[in-house]
């Protein structure tokens, strides 16, 4: 039941990003009405990029990790292969919101 309500909180966030990082960002960058236009456009954007792209992966990845769990075959190479695909998850979304984030700067 906790892991169900973690999840809708997650979902709840998500599917509130659009308010909550430029909400987020306001506290560290004096924005004007036209960086803030071009934000919104450039923020759906990325948000569905990662939608369609990442969301897909990231369950992949749950997959897998459950997969070690139900099966008893949680090892330190596996954990290792998991992590590195995380901090790989990271660097997508590094790679692809750095040109946008310059751009704004």
């Amino acid at each position: 039941v906790s892991l169900l309500a973690g999840c809708n909180q997650v979902g709840l966030a998500y599917r509130n990003l659009d308010v909550i990082i430029p909400w987020t960002l306001s506290d560290y960058l004096d924005m004007n009405s036209e960086q803030k236009s071009w934000l919104d456009v450039r923020l759906k954007q990325h948000l569905s990029w990662h939608c369609s792209t990442q969301l897909p992966e990231y369950l992949a990845w749950l997959d897998k990790l459950e997969d070690m769990v139900k099966n008893d075959r949680v090892t330190y190479e596996g954990l290792e292969a998991r992590t590195s695909e995380a901090k790989d998850a990271i660097e997508k979304i590094s790679r692809e919101i750095t040109p946008s984030a310059v751009e704004l700067l």
